[in-house]
């Protein structure tokens, strides 16, 4: 199956919502929120903040695009909910990174994760050629476009690998987190033979063909 199969097959990031509402959307809900000297923000100031920041040429249902979007940026951990005690719905960051990671959600643009790894095992033993092998075999999937693999040799960091993986945008980055395979191998071999890592999800400005 392509990419472009597995994308239809799938449909939007967020179901009944186009991708580029969806970034409009995402982008005045950060920034609504960023704006406000508190960092929590009723739910009712939200909307009016957010129709106040977007317009579109066509007509859509905009107070029920906005709620969509706002479910799922809460749904992936990009904001919360809370209550007042007249149980007003309140909205905020989750975290401090909320703003660069809730970008990328909705972005259609093509999306790269870098990893760089150490293993546990000694250089060139079976034990660490079974982890590449397995390793190469999780990255062969229709959600990838392509990968690179290298083994570091330089004396800058810890890390022996790096693998960069091209996607074409989020919506294959995250089916493909969220895959049976990549879940099984993170817990049969990356859990256990990892021993330090570091994870780069970035938005890319490649242009596949």
């Amino acid at each position: 199956m392509t990419v472009e199969q597995v994308n239809r097959t799938n449909g939007h990031l967020i179901k009944g919502v186009s991708p580029d509402v969806a970034d409009q959307i995402t982008d005045a809900i950060l920034a609504t929120i960023k704006e406000t000297p508190s960092g929590v923000v009723e739910l009712g100031v939200l909307m009016e903040g957010v129709q106040g920041r977007i317009s579109f040429q066509k007509q859509i249902n905009l107070v029920w695009a906005i709620i969509r979007v706002k479910t799922y940026l809460q749904s992936k951990g990009i904001i919360r909910l809370t209550y007042n005690a007249d149980r007003t719905q309140l909205i905020s960051f989750a975290s401090s990174n909320s703003i660069s990671a809730g970008q990328l959600l909705t972005s259609s643009s093509p999306v790269r994760l870098t990893v760089a790894f150490k293993l546990i095992h000694e250089k060139y033993s079976s034990r660490e050629n079974e982890f590449i092998e397995e390793l190469q075999r999780v990255l062969n999937t229709p959600f990838i476009e392509h990968s690179e693999f290298i083994r570091n040799t330089g004396k800058l960091n810890p890390y022996e690998f790096v693998v960069t993986s091209h996607f074409r945008n989020y919506a294959a980055f995250d089916r493909f987190l969220h895959s049976k395979p990549q879940r099984e191998f993170r817990s049969r071999y990356w859990d256990n033979e990892v021993s330090e890592q570091m994870h780069l999800a970035y938005e890319s400005q490649e242009v596949f063909s």
